[in-house]
């Protein structure tokens, strides 16, 4: 199987050396980490997935083995960015969606290897529908998998829905998914984690609502629109708090964030409530903590 991941392409080579090399080297995935964002993505669930998938790798004979790709666009912190001109260069306007349903196609078009392909993405990325969703980096408004049922043909395509409230790009909260008639059900059949097709369900016939930016637009339609299956593993409130990834932040990143920041001018912007300029390493990770004592989903009305 081969897995394509929401990575910039500049981390390949960091991937490569981690499920290349015998023992593993977890600093690997910190550089890719720290590099993926000004101020790092301390994302722990790709973190721990990226260990399980090591550990699932090393026991598996070379033919079997799980090859992983990174499909996202480049990113300039992987490279030595030292003026904001170097920066400006790197972050030219493009299209993430284009860019990572080309690098699955052309990968496609290149291998005989007649495996699956799992594309890991987050679900508005993943829908099928012609709903446009633009912004700076979605110029032309489409998601990856609408983009690679055109190029690759739908039966080529499967795409999954997680279970989850309705919620925005970022990270507002709203409400639970048809005014919580999905999450009454799952209740009535004893929280029993399940996936089935929406192909034929009443769930596929139900109006698409999870995603804000989608919120009823009338070229989304219905949740069998945009995706082929649907998975519910657990009630959202037993859902665990996001724990961020605090190894990340070592006093050397600290330093090197600090030092993006005033390359790029943007020393008083906020993270987690301090300016990037006055970050360290103590007082962010108890923020952080405090952060993540808060429930995991807060609906409001």
């Amino acid at each position: 199987m081969r897995f394509f991941l929401e990575l910039s392409i500049d981390a390949q080579p960091y991937l490569d050396e981690y499920f290349n090399n015998l023992v593993q080297d977890t600093n690997l995935i910190f550089s890719i980490f720290q590099n993926e964002e000004l101020a790092g993505w301390a994302n722990r669930g790709m973190y721990d997935f990226l260990i399980n998938l090591w550990n699932i790798n090393s026991k598996l004979p070379k033919e079997k083995k799980i090859k992983v790709f990174a499909a996202d666009f480049p990113r300039p912190f992987y490279h030595n960015i030292t003026t904001s001109e170097q920066y400006v260069a790197l972050t030219k306007p493009s299209d993430r969606n284009e860019y990572m349903a080309n690098v699955v196609d052309n990968y496609l078009n290149s291998t005989n290897d007649k495996r699956h392909c799992l594309f890991i993405v987050g679900s508005a990325h993943a829908y099928k529908s012609d709903a446009l969703v633009k912004s700076k980096w979605q110029i032309n408004g489409k998601s990856a998998v609408n983009l690679l049922y055109a190029k690759l043909g739908k039966d080529a395509v499967f795409t999954l829905f997680t279970h989850s409230p309705i919620i925005s790009n970022n990270g507002v909260v709203f409400w639970k998914t048809r005014k919580g008639l999905f999450d009454w059900v799952f209740v009535e059949n004893g929280n029993t984690p399940i996936a089935f097709d929406l192909k034929d369900s009443p769930f596929g016939k139900e109006l698409f609502d999870a995603d804000y930016d989608l919120y009823f637009d009338i070229e989304a339609g219905s949740y069998v629109n945009n995706y082929d299956g649907y998975i519910f593993l657990q009630p959202l409130e037993e859902e665990l708090a996001e724990t961020p990834l605090f190894e990340l932040y070592t006093d050397k990143f600290i330093k090197e964030i600090k030092q993006r920041a005033k390359i790029l001018n943007c020393k008083n912007d906020m993270y987690y409530g301090m300016k990037l300029k006055d970050l360290n390493r103590q007082t962010l990770i108890i923020r952080m903590k405090l952060a993540g004592t808060q429930k995991r989903w807060y609906f409001q009305e």
